[in-house]
């Protein structure tokens, strides 16, 4: 019986899987109560004969090698220069319909494919639109694009990352369609899947909103959290990034969060910088 960490179970669980005899259960509820004592387990809310083995939580020394000071990562938009991204961190970019979200995931992963082992998972294009986005970076062959790993994923992002948890993942996007309290706890159970790496975790927002759709669930487990908006200047589209919080800055004492910087793509995937960061 797979006892994890996480998962309950109960005293009929047991007399089934073991194939005990019902004179046995007052034995096995004496047992439970004796391991209740002594640390090992512990019941579950106030179900009465339903229990949790204890998760053990080790000790760590963050000044060992494993605990490195920062993840070697770039990032467009100059956002190197304004914070830090650390190991096991959280990056969201939520942007509103139309607003550069795939390019600027593109991006980064064009940007990281020599650096670190990166993971994009795309789940909003067929593997022919993908092939197509992938055709416009000019500076790029097909044999260069081999370096990334693609994969059409469009749930359960956890599942790919606990088997590359010290790489870097590139998730576009995390689709929302009810449940969005729930959206929080999606983000968690991916920061709970890796280990040294990065998730950019890629979502949608509405015009105008402050946060991608879940509301301030979705900034609680970000490092770094940007916002893109649409927008036109004399019927010339262009998109604002705006910080919504960094965590980490580059310099100790910087406050960046509400900043903006204004840019436009050229074929859906050259960024071009119309300001800097103000």
């Amino acid at each position: 019986m797979d006892t994890g960490d996480e998962r309950q179970f109960s005293l009929r669980d047991l007399m089934s899987e073991l194939n005990l005899p019902k004179e046995s259960y007052s034995n096995l509820k004496s047992i439970m109560s004796r391991l209740t004592q002594v640390g090992a387990i512990t019941h579950v809310g106030e179900k009465r004969g339903v229990y949790r083995k204890r998760t053990l939580i080790p000790a760590i020394d963050p000044f060992s090698r494993e605990c490195s000071p920062e993840f070697d990562i770039a990032l467009p938009l100059g956002l190197n220069d304004v914070c830090k991204i650390l190991p096991k961190n959280i990056i969201v970019i939520a942007g509103t319909k139309d607003s550069g979200k795939t390019a600027v995931a593109l991006n980064i992963a064009h940007l990281n494919r020599r650096r670190q082992d990166t993971h994009y998972y795309f789940s909003e294009m067929g593997p022919s639109e993908l092939r197509s986005r992938l055709e416009r970076f000019h500076d790029m062959s097909h044999e260069d694009w081999k370096s990334v790993k693609f994969h059409p994923v469009n749930r359960h992002f956890e599942d790919a990352i606990v088997q590359a948890p010290d790489s870097l993942h590139v998730i576009d996007f995390l689709e929302i369609h009810d449940e969005f309290y729930k959206v929080g706890e999606n983000i968690r159970t991916i920061f709970d899947s890796l280990r040294n790496g990065v998730a950019v975790i890629l979502m949608q927002k509405k015009g105008g909103a402050a946060f991608a759709k879940g509301g301030e669930g979705t900034i609680e487990k970000a490092r770094l959290y940007v916002n893109l908006n649409r927008a036109f200047d004399s019927q010339t589209p262009y998109t604002t990034a705006e910080i919504m919080s960094a965590k980490i800055p580059r310099h100790d004492g910087q406050d960046h969060k509400g900043r903006k910087l204004r840019f436009q793509l050229n074929w859906g995937a050259e960024i071009v910088e119309l300001s800097k960061w103000e």
